[in-house]
């Protein structure tokens, strides 16, 4: 697990990808929520979950569940100046025959009493039980926002057959983060077993979301990439970048590129994926936004991507307008070498350095790192 190439990138991207690159599936957003970003993540995950080959009952289950769960935090979110505190985040994994979905929220402390009430209840009813409370809530007419609340726990037990996992965080006098994790097994499976494995899944996901928090990373995906969901990426992002001002064209720009320079260039790690596992995440620091891009490549491009990265940090940026439009219109070269122009644009459009490093995964694949770095103040 060498370090083979190194330019001082942060290394976070690669401890979260190790973390979760084991799952079958694998997709995290962690970032600010409104109706439109929502709509977007569950498009993008419905599309990662059509590719696995699994019963419709299962997936349609599987989508419910995610639906009920980003609708919660929209139900108990509080609102925090601070946008690292604010910040939710949503989790699907498929580790072998489960599906563990979970949700992050920041939470009033004075709510924490009454929606760990509705958990408990929820978690101690029999399915016959179940049944008889739903249909409770429905005949008293409690259809106000912990009402609706109340019938989304119950249809998410029931569903999955499973207990709702949930931890209350402290943050301040005022707030905590809410955490709701749970599992749809694909098989039945003992409900030791399950109970046992909810509670190690979810200190994991605390364990990542609190590393996202302590590095202010305002934006992060980590999932399977390919053309197509690439479009539904894209409207999370644009929504996403709206405080961003005039810096949200160069950014959102930038931001395309390097997704596109995975979908394009990245390596598959196993026979038969349809996606390309990849991670990316945006930040804000010190007047700065950082970009910052992970994914596979074969070991033999290792060289042949770090001479491109290096020769194109050492121009200038006529010598790089020169260059690129040399070998957009050259077309005598062949297609491996145009793949470098993308990384020529990605130079000239951040007017920075390009950061990088390739960390060894084994004798075929390194895990390649690519970040850039886009003041926020111009001179």
């Amino acid at each position: 697990m060498e370090i083979i190439k190194n330019n001082s990138v942060n290394s976070i991207i690669l401890d979260i990808f190790e973390k979760t690159g084991a799952s079958d599936l694998n997709y995290i957003y962690r970032g600010l929520f409104t109706q439109n970003i929502t709509e977007a993540i569950l498009e993008l995950a419905e599309r990662n979950i059509d590719e696995i080959n699994q019963p419709s009952q299962l997936r349609r289950r599987v989508y419910f569940l995610m639906v009920e769960s980003l609708q919660n935090i929209t139900r108990y979110q509080a609102l925090k100046p601070d946008i690292s505190q604010k910040s939710g985040v949503f989790f699907i994994q498929k580790k072998g025959d489960r599906y563990y979905i979970s949700t992050g929220n920041l939470i009033e402390n004075d709510k924490i009493k009454y929606v760990a009430e509705r958990l408990q209840l929820v978690n101690k009813l029999s399915k016959e039980e179940l049944k008889d409370y739903y249909r409770q809530i429905l005949r008293n007419g409690k259809f106000t926002e912990e009402g609706g609340a109340g019938l989304g726990l119950i249809e998410m037990t029931r569903k999955s057959g499973n207990r709702l996992t949930f931890r209350f965080e402290r943050i301040d006098d005022e707030h905590s983060y809410f955490y709701l994790h749970t599992v749809m097994p694909a098989i039945e499976d003992s409900n030791e077993l399950i109970e046992r494995d909810l509670e190690n899944s979810l200190t994991q996901v605390i364990e990542i979301h609190n590393a996202l928090n302590k590095e202010e990373i305002a934006l992060i995906f980590n999932s399977g990439f390919s053309q197509e969901s690439l479009l539904s990426l894209i409207s999370v992002i644009e929504n996403q970048l709206i405080e961003l001002g005039s810096l949200r064209k160069k950014v959102f720009n930038l931001m395309v590129e390097m997704l596109q320079n995975i979908i394009h260039h990245a390596s598959y790690m196993n026979e038969g994926e349809t996606e390309k596992p990849g991670i990316f995440y945006l930040k804000e620091s010190n007047n700065q936004y950082i970009l910052n891009a992970g994914n596979f490549i074969n070991n033999k491009n290792v060289d042949e991507l770090t001479l491109k990265i290096e020769q194109v940090n050492t121009m200038t940026k006529d010598d790089l307008d020169h260059f690129y439009n040399t070998k957009l219109l050259d077309f005598n070269e062949n297609i491996s070498y145009k793949a470098g122009l993308g990384i020529i644009d990605m130079r000239i459009k951040s007017d920075s350095d390009l950061k990088f490093y390739f960390k060894k995964i084994n004798d075929q694949f390194s895990f390649f790192n690519l970040e850039i770095d886009v003041e926020t103040k111009f001179s």
